[in-house]
């Protein structure tokens, strides 16, 4: 059974968390050893200190995208990458888009959030505003989600979006900053939170966000 590292507020982890529900691997989620990836016990099993991570016998392995595609190829039902070399990397390039271009502007919210509010603080927020926006258009550029990227079911590459857009939205509105989605992005996401697994860890990530917020309210 896999040792599934995990904190229930990491998109990353919910990411991962998505595939090993709907390849059913059976697996134990654990906290990091000492509470928090930054703990000298954690780093012992896990030198860079990152989630989410996982243990198979003797076999550990870090970063999110990495271990998906362990996923993909240790237990390759349901498949969730396409099988033709191009729309593969396709995927896979979209996958990247997440990581590097997407999430890192929400990742810039987070400092923000345990800061006093004032004008420094609500101008940064309404430049990652703009930045947040501009990167859902260029991602409307090259998907066509039908109804996903993957076509009729999910594909690893869908699965970091929804946690990463809710996330978003969800901390801008702790700044009084509502986001509006364009119509191809609302109904993809619709896609994908009526899939029973996908929906059901999307709500539970954004719960724990939401309490996290919350303490800095």
């Amino acid at each position: 059974m896999i040792k599934f590292y995990a904190l229930g507020i990491s998109g990353y982890c919910t990411k991962v968390r998505i595939v090993l529900r709907m390849k059913q691997v059976p697996f134990e989620e654990l906290r990091p050893d000492g509470g928090h990836y930054s703990s000298t016990a954690y780093q012992e099993r896990v030198p860079p200190g990152t989630i989410p991570s996982i243990q198979l016998d003797a076999f550990t392995l870090f970063d999110s995208e990495a271990i998906v595609e362990f996923l993909e190829d240790r237990w390759p039902e349901p498949a969730m990458r396409s099988s033709d070399p191009e729309e593969k990397a396709r995927q896979r390039a979209l996958s990247q888009f997440h990581n590097t271009r997407l999430e890192p502007v929400i990742r810039k919210l987070f400092p923000l959030v345990k800061q006093k509010p004032g004008r420094k603080v609500n101008a940064e927020v309404r430049a990652l505003k703009t930045d947040f926006l501009d990167q859902i258009e260029k991602l409307g550029k090259v998907v066509s989600p039908a109804p996903f990227i993957g076509g009729r079911t999910p594909c690893l590459a869908d699965c970091g979006f929804p946690t990463t857009i809710r996330m978003g939205q969800d901390i801008f509105q702790h700044f009084g900053v509502e986001i509006d989605l364009p119509v191809w992005a609302n109904a993809w996401l619709g896609s994908l939170e009526s899939d029973e697994i996908v929906g059901d860890e999307v709500k539970k990530n954004r719960a724990a966000v939401k309490k996290w917020l919350i303490a800095f309210s």
